[in-house]
């Protein structure tokens, strides 16, 4: 195919002096080859980036609305469909600029019909944590590809290829984050009747890993990306493993929940001897508390969660403490506990009286 590669360079899209000419040149091809036509590709080269192009040139995507035109069709104020917006992770300054997707009328209806039900406040706290999911989900996908491909080694061609296929994959994932958020929602009715009570009570667990600013020092970023990447993935199937469930991961620190003290305590164990295992990490250690807490946007509050937190900067390497509460709740058979008698714990007014689980399970 002889291709007349003027436009190309006018868009930006080919640059026959550099590297990679050839390998850009093969892509531009496949773009005409598909059937799209220059125009439309230089067009978008504007707004996306080459290895994405064939796809968004296969599914365009309508972004022209304006936050006043959403406000019109759901005659709802200007200012909160901007506050829906931002809620859900978007960039919204000019009420006038049109790069809305029509499926946005779809989001601030559903936000009206929740706000008459549960309040303008609890909506749009529970839109932030919907669009702090979303964004994570994306963002992960992105990583998960990129370093697919990185690993590959391939060409630009390649890529695109990819992206396509992973496009259409993306698709169904949408469907199944629907199907696991309906399945959820017929489970654990006890934590809904205990919120409705005000009487949450769970085991908090804390696990972190041992001086990780120096640990980062000596070892490459590929290296802590892949060693955090096993410490978070035991985490999560640990905890579910044993019914409990990450809360969220903050810096080098995994925070989880559990219904019962001997299942926290369970998890974080077993964290601990993973990370202790593995090649790569630093020592782990960790503390679990047990007692009443308050949940709010999916995460946990309150003298409890306090308590776990700062507990695990009295652990040993290795090892988990946990508070007088959880040991009264372990069962001696299964279980071996230290006192450590009354600890000093920053932020926390009086001693609280701790031990150590030595080697977890008999």
């Amino acid at each position: 195919m002889r291709v007349d590669l003027e436009p190309f360079v006018e868009a930006g899209l080919y640059d026959p002096a550099s590297p990679n000419a050839a390998e850009r040149l093969e892509l531009i091809e496949h773009w005409l080859n598909r059937g799209f036509s220059v125009d439309a590709i230089t067009a978008l080269a504007q707004v996306s980036t080459p290895t994405s192009m064939a796809e968004a040139l296969s599914n365009p995507w309508s972004h022209d609305l304006t936050l006043r035109d959403v406000a019109k069709k759901t005659g709802c104020d200007p200012a909160l469909v901007m506050r829906v917006r931002r809620a859900l992770g978007f960039a919204a300054v000019d009420i006038d600029e049109g790069n809305i997707p029509p499926t946005f009328v779809e989001a601030v209806e559903v936000f009206m019909l929740g706000a008459a039900l549960y309040g303008e406040d609890r909506v749009v706290a529970l839109g932030r944590v919907v669009g702090s999911s979303i964004t994570s989900i994306v963002e992960a996908s992105r990583a998960m590809f990129a370093s697919a491909q990185n690993e590959a080694g391939a060409t630009e061609l390649e890529v695109s290829l990819a992206n396509e296929v992973a496009i259409q994959a993306w698709e169904a994932l949408i469907g199944l984050v629907g199907n696991v958020m309906r399945e959820r929602t017929t489970r654990d009715e006890q934590f809904i009747a205990d919120l409705l009570h005000d009487d949450v009570r769970v085991a908090v667990a804390f696990v972190d890993l041992v001086d990780s600013v120096s640990w980062a020092a000596h070892h490459t970023g590929q290296d802590q990306v892949a060693a955090l990447t096993r410490f978070e993935a035991a985490a999560a199937e640990i905890a579910v493993a044993h019914g409990g469930r990450i809360v969220k991961f903050i810096g080098d620190e995994a925070m989880l929940v559990a219904d019962r003290a001997d299942a926290a305590c369970r998890i974080a164990f077993d964290l601990c001897a993973f990370v202790a295992a593995d090649p790569v990490l630093p020592a782990a250690r960790g503390a679990v508390a047990f007692g009443p807490v308050h949940a709010r946007d999916g995460d946990y509050f309150g003298e409890v969660v306090n308590l776990a937190a700062r507990a695990t900067k009295i652990a040993s390497a290795n090892t988990v403490v946990v508070s007088a509460a959880v040991v009264a709740a372990l069962n001696p058979s299964t279980w071996t506990t230290s006192d450590l008698g009354a600890v000093a714990i920053r932020g926390i007014d009086t001693p609280v009286v701790l031990a150590e689980l030595g080697c977890g399970r008999r």
